[in-house]
């Protein structure tokens, strides 16, 4: 966080409040047992590993005003559009308050392969919360069966983006599978030839929902930025047997911001 406090006085947040009620206390109880921590710690646990198929998959973004026009006019078309044989369902949060800014026709819409957009920014405390923080609750109320999307604002999937992480998500029973960028590449390295990275970036992400649950899931005190790498880093070892490292799927897809194109990802 450097010199910025996000959480000015206290408590500040602490691992294993990431989620309230029951999941909170399961999280916790799980989190304070040795078995629990070396099963975590030795093996991804089998649910992660099923290709659990499931016809309808939550797409998350967490969003500020200057993202909704590009999230009306850009993302929710281009999930419509998609060449998928499966359907999705975009939910957006509000991270600044609990002020919804969607429009009514945005949060009406449903077409091709997008079945419904909800907006759940009205139903939140009024309180301006971090990025990992905002995909926690939107987890808590969507609860996903198997895995979801969690997707930048300002990006655009290409027409079968969304079907080839799924598919490295079930062929290499990953727990996070990562699109990558072009024409200007992240500026972290990877390995072309595995398509393996030391951590995953959470601009465009397929993740595990029991990988997600069992490891609490983003930890709060990352008020904006590094929440990505703390989770990679928290599921490589439980699910590789060398260095913590994470699927990376060179994939297709776009980023804007403010309506101009600043990024564009492709596979090679």
């Amino acid at each position: 966080r450097g010199g910025y406090d996000p959480h000015p006085g206290f408590p500040l947040p602490v691992r294993g409040n990431r989620f309230s009620g029951t999941l909170r206390a399961q999280v916790v109880a799980e989190s304070l047992t040795l078995a629990g921590r070396r099963s975590l710690l030795r093996s991804a646990p089998s649910p992660w590993r099923s290709s659990v198929e499931t016809k309808h998959v939550p797409v998350f973004v967490v969003y500020g005003s200057c993202n909704v026009r590009s999230i009306e006019t850009r993302l929710i078309p281009a999930l419509a559009a998609e060449r998928s044989s499966i359907r999705f369902h975009l939910h957006a949060l509000h991270y600044r308050n609990s002020q919804r800014l969607l429009t009514p026709s945005a949060l009406a819409f449903s077409s091709g392969n997008l079945t419904g957009v909800t907006d759940w920014s009205a139903e939140r405390e009024n309180r301006h919360i971090g990025f990992g923080e905002s995909v926690n609750y939107l987890f808590e109320k969507v609860s996903p069966e198997a895995r979801f999307y969690l997707v930048n604002p300002d990006s655009t999937p290409m027409s079968d983006c969304m079907d080839r992480p799924r598919d490295t998500f079930r062929i290499r029973s990953a727990a996070i599978v990562e699109a990558r960028q072009w024409r200007s590449e992240h500026p972290k390295e990877f390995d072309p030839s595995s398509g393996m990275a030391p951590w995953a970036s959470g601009a465009f992400l397929l993740i595990s929902a029991e990988a997600f649950r069992r490891l609490g899931g983003f930890d709060p005190i990352y008020f904006l930025y590094n929440e990505d790498v703390d989770l990679s880093w928290r599921i490589c070892p439980s699910c590789m047997s060398r260095a913590p490292c994470a699927p990376i799927l060179p994939e297709l897809f776009r980023t804007t911001r403010t309506g101009s194109i600043t990024k564009t990802f492709q596979r090679p």
